[in-house]
């Protein structure tokens, strides 16, 4: 179905290690599909999530989220998702000058 949306977000570093994030979206869906209606599901959809990223070393941050709909639960929309994991910046090899003729 073809679909409207915007979002918004917020950042904040209380710390220099610690960024906190909060975003909310909406979504509209712009094509009829009967079977979609037939299952009652809505052509508004609103999300909200916030989450967080930890620098636990220069080259290593941990994050983390939380996310919810606000719209209506149906069959087929997730009520809550939660994501986390963990970034390692390997660093590549170091960058040669030309040499000159």
């Amino acid at each position: 179905r073809g679909s409207v949306f915007g979002s918004g977000a917020a950042e904040w570093s209380p710390a220099s290690s610690l960024t906190l994030t909060t975003t909310l979206a909406h979504s509209y869906s712009v094509v009829s599909d009967p079977a979609s209606d037939r299952l009652g599901i809505s052509k508004h959809r609103t999300d909200v999530s916030g989450g967080m990223y930890v620098s636990v070393r220069p080259s290593v941050v941990f994050f983390a989220s939380v996310g919810r709909t606000l719209s209506p639960v149906t069959e087929t929309s997730g009520r809550l998702s939660l994501n986390g994991g963990l970034t390692i910046n390997v660093a590549g090899p170091a960058a040669h000058t030309p040499r000159v003729p």
